[in-house]
C-alpha cells in the first residue's frame, strides 16, 4: 500500500512551465517512456457474448479463453473460441487518438501496446496511460480497486455504468449513459484517474468509461489545451507539481460515438492506492 502523502514524486512540470493539457502529467521528464495501452476488443466481445467479466489473473493466464472455462460460463461458444477471439485487436477510435497524443508527447517517447502483450515488469519501467475501463483492459484492475468512481456492469453483464461509492451533496450513486432529446445527443460519463505507478517515480493515468464514446471523451479531455489548468484550479494549486493523486468524473455529449463538450462534474483526492 502506497500512501500519496508519503510518496516522493517529482512534479511533472516546473513552477515556470506553461500549464497545458493533462496528458503532460505523464511527460517524458517524469519517466523514460509513456506506454499507451489500448483496449482489447477480444475481451470486450467476450464480456458481451458471455455476460461475464474477466479478472486480471484470468486475462494474464488466458484462462478465460480455455474451452473448459467457456463450457462452464457459456457452452455455446466453447468450440468457437479460436474463430471469435483470435487476434490482438482494438477499437477504431484509438487510431484517431494516437496523433493527438503525439502532439503532446514526443513520438519517440510513446510506446503503443496491446494489453495482451504486457507483463507486470512493463509498469515498473515506464509511465502508462490505460485507455479503457477495467473490463476493456483488465490491467486497469491493478490500479482502480480503491477508487471512488467504479466502472461496473449489471449482473447480466450487458449494461455498464459508473458507480459513485460515496456520493456528495447533489451527486448520484450511479451514472448511466442516456439519450437527451433536447440536446440531440447522448450524455455519457467517464473516469480519469491520476495515480502512482508500481515504482516511486512512476505515474499512471486511467482514462475510460462504460462505452467507447465515454472512453474517447476521457482521452480527448486529457489532450484539451485547457484541461490541466482546469484540474489545477479544481484542486486549488498553482502548479501541476502540487497536484495530489486524483480521480475525476467526466460528463460529455456525444453524437454517435463522437464526444464533445466534456466537463468535470465530480472529483476526489486519492489518499492511498493499493496494488
Amino acid at each position: 500500500r502506497a500512501d500519496a502523502g508519503r510518496l516522493q514524486r517529482p512534479g511533472p512540470a516546473g513552477q515556470g512551465d506553461p500549464i497545458s493539457c493533462a496528458l503532460q502529467l505523464l511527460s517524458p521528464s517524469a519517466g523514460p517512456r509513456l506506454l499507451v495501452i489500448v483496449p482489447d476488443s477480444d475481451v470486450q466481445l467476450y464480456q458481451r457474448l458471455t455476460g461475464h467479466t474477466v479478472s486480471l489473473q484470468d486475462y494474464v493466464n488466458r484462462n478465460f479463453l480455455r474451452p473448459e472455462t467457456l463450457r462452464r460460463v457459456s457452452p455455446q461458444y466453447a468450440d468457437s473460441a479460436n474463430a471469435l477471439f483470435h487476434s490482438a485487436t482494438t477499437q477504431s477510435f484509438v487510431l484517431d487518438l494516437i496523433p493527438r497524443f503525439a502532439e503532446v508527447i514526443p513520438p519517440a517517447e510513446l510506446s503503443v501496446r496491446h494489453p495482451s502483450s504486457l507483463a507486470m515488469k512493463d509498469f515498473e519501467k515506464d509511465n502508462a496511460l490505460l485507455i479503457a475501463g477495467p473490463f476493456g483492459d483488465p490491467w486497469v484492475q491493478l490500479f482502480d480497486r480503491d477508487l471512488n468512481f467504479q466502472i461496473e456492469t449489471e449482473p447480466d453483464g450487458q449494461r455498464a455504468f459508473i458507480r459513485n461509492r460515496a456520493p456528495r451533496s447533489s451527486e448520484r450513486t450511479e451514472y448511466f449513459n442516456y439519450a437527451d432529446p433536447s440536446a440531440q445527443a447522448v450524455i455519457c460519463y467517464s473516469r480519469i484517474a491520476y495515480l502512482p505507478g508500481l515504482t516511486p517515480a512512476g505515474r499512471v493515468l486511467l482514462a475510460g468509461g462504460p462505452h467507447s464514446a465515454s472512453t474517447e471523451a476521457a482521452c480527448r479531455f486529457l489532450t484539451r489545451s485547457d484541461s490541466l489548468r482546469a484540474i489545477c484550479r479544481l484542486f486549488q494549486v498553482d502548479s501541476p507539481a502540487q497536484l495530489p493523486w486524483f480521480e475525476l468524473l467526466i460528463e460529455a455529449k456525444a453524437i454517435g460515438d463522437a464526444p464533445w463538450s466534456m466537463s468535470i462534474i465530480a472529483h476526489r483526492t486519492v489518499l492511498a492506492v493499493s496494488h
